[in-house]
């Protein structure tokens, strides 16, 4: 369809739904004035500087709240004129419309925009709230309007055209109104619930704290220090799976690691045959491995019973603990966080940035008798337990809470607010 009869279309169309009592369809262009910015001439300093508040879509992606009241870059009356640009009243809605697509909030003060931005500026028959959380409520839509070869962008015709839902002008203040205050309730607990989440992140930390001492402390009787190569075989190159093309593998590689719970989240199968010419390790259950090299530098996981026998890639330093050594014990202490800062500290190459199997078994260890080990990993065992259940509530609640919104503002254009 053509611009032309886009905007000649019906406010409503089959898929539309049938809307409540008093509300009627409306296209953008019949409720505000979209308006859209420019960028003066960024080499000219005599364009910037200026006490004009001139927003991106990086300045509305930053926003804390709704309301727009600075820009990072301002520009002068001179930059302001050199391109013609339209300085938006306070009350506008502006959008960004490209990169990303969705970013919104409300002009404050008078401001300007880059290309990137789209602003609303409403007339008397809709709310400026109204409208913010109508476009809020279409982000998904408006994203699905965009295209683009470098990056998707909606454009100012398409907005004209964008049909929304509105009741009459005081229903708009209300369910505004309504809406205001119940997002910003739940802003506070989302909040909340995310400090809670970081607190739970944090405990693993503080509980392997309370039982390693750090570098360089005395140690309890029983206890001394050595180095993490005296202790664990370093496991590499062991079979090249490529002799064995029946062989039916679960192949692990550094994006498999979590760098956040330590753990292997996943496994891919592969046929021995299809495996890439490169070393590769030969992992069993208990085995330590310790990620060398990025993405996930200095990753670690424990090697689960399932996997005994099985594959990772090279970037892992994969260790075996001796006689007299528990597994749980030597992973408890790879978790720590000095003994990760010690390996980053050691990182070395700009464009592959990794550490060197022997710097990750030159590192020194505290370690104490064997009954010692049962106990700490033990204790350590039930606390991570505790920690992961917890973690799993805390993401389960800021999950439930960041999903609301969503919920909030269908029940709000559906009238039942």
């Amino acid at each position: 369809m053509s611009e032309t009869a886009q905007a000649k279309a019906p406010h409503a169309s089959p898929q539309h739904r049938e809307l409540p009592s008093g509300w009627r369809w409306v296209r953008l262009a019949e409720v505000t004035s979209v308006v859209n910015g420019t960028t003066p001439d960024s080499e000219n300093p005599c364009f910037w500087n200026g006490d004009i508040v001139w927003i991106t879509p990086t300045d509305l992606g930053k926003l804390a709240e709704p309301y727009i009241r600075n820009s990072d870059r301002k520009i002068t009356k001179v930059g302001f004129d050199s391109r013609n640009l339209t300085q938006v009243p306070p009350r506008s809605v502006v959008l960004s419309s490209r990169a990303p697509i969705g970013h919104l909030g409300i002009a404050a003060i008078e401001l300007c925009t880059n290309q990137g931005c789209k602003s609303f500026i409403p007339n008397d028959d809709i709310h400026e709230w109204f409208l913010y959380y109508a476009l809020k409520r279409s982000v998904w839509k408006l994203q699905q309007l965009g295209s683009g070869a470098t990056f998707a962008e909606i454009s100012k015709t398409q907005l004209e055209n964008f049909i929304i839902p509105i009741p009459p002008i005081e229903e708009q203040r209300r369910i505004a109104g309504v809406l205001r205050e119940q997002m910003e309730a739940l802003e506070k607990a989302r909040t909340a619930a995310q400090v809670r989440l970081e607190a739970v992140k944090a405990l693993p930390a503080a509980f392997l704290r309370q039982v390693f001492p750090q570098p360089g402390q005395p140690l309890p009787n029983g206890w001394r220090w050595v180095k993490l190569g005296e202790v664990c075989e370093k496991q590499t190159g062991i079979r090249d799976p490529r002799t064995e093309p029946e062989t039916v593998f679960q192949y692990v590689d550094i994006t498999s690691v979590s760098n956040q719970r330590k753990c292997i989240t996943e496994a891919r199968t592969v046929l021995g045959i299809d495996a890439p010419s490169r070393a590769r390790q030969v992992i069993r259950a208990n085995d330590i491995i310790v990620a060398t090299t990025r993405p996930n530098l200095n990753a670690v996981a424990q090697v689960p019973s399932e996997l005994d026998n099985q594959i990772c890639s090279t970037g892992f330093c994969v260790l075996r603990t001796g006689v007299g050594i528990l597994p749980d014990y030597i992973f408890a202490f790879v978790r720590y966080e000095s003994f990760i800062e010690a390996l980053t500290d050691l990182v070395k190459g700009a464009l592959y940035p990794a550490v060197t199997d022997g710097q990750v078994k030159a590192q020194q260890i505290p370690l104490p008798p064997l009954s010692e080990q049962r106990r700490i990993a033990g204790l350590l065992r039930e606390q991570m337990t505790a920690v992961e259940k917890a973690r799993a509530a805390a993401e389960a609640e800021l999950n439930t809470i960041t999903a609301l919104p969503a919920a909030l503002l269908l029940r709000a254009f559906a009238g039942e607010l």
